[in-house]
């Protein structure tokens, strides 16, 4: 799980790197915990299916593989990317998981449309 402070130490650690400066020894777990990024694309129609009742699914997904999963916010221009933070193989395995889930749903998508389409024939 990330520290407390992540926020503020994530802040520090991207000011740093755009200022070209040495990040202080104390926070040198934070560039272990969230050196690296990968991206999701998800229609938003699905963002609540992936997130789940009070949050549970992304929660449970969050805990398991000790990441950072944020969905777009109102005014974000891409309201489909997901972004996922983390170490690589923790990434790695929560967008395996979110693909997975993206899937089903669009699979789910794509036979409830067909069925509805067969049914109004």
């Amino acid at each position: 799980m990330f520290h407390g402070s992540f926020c503020i130490e994530f802040v520090i650690i991207l000011t740093c790197s755009v200022l070209g400066w040495q990040c202080s020894d104390s926070c040198s777990w934070l560039q272990e915990e969230a050196g690296y990024t990968a991206e999701v694309h998800a229609k938003p129609e699905f963002h609540g299916f992936l997130i789940g009742r009070g949050g549970s699914n992304i929660r449970e997904l969050r805990d398991r593989t000790n990441t950072r999963i944020v969905f777009p916010g109102v005014n974000d221009a891409d309201q489909e990317l997901i972004t996922v933070v983390g170490k690589r193989e923790n990434v790695d395995s929560a967008v395996k998981d979110l693909k997975s889930r993206i899937d089903s749903l669009v699979s789910n998508s794509l036979c409830q449309l067909f069925y509805g389409y067969l049914q109004s024939e």
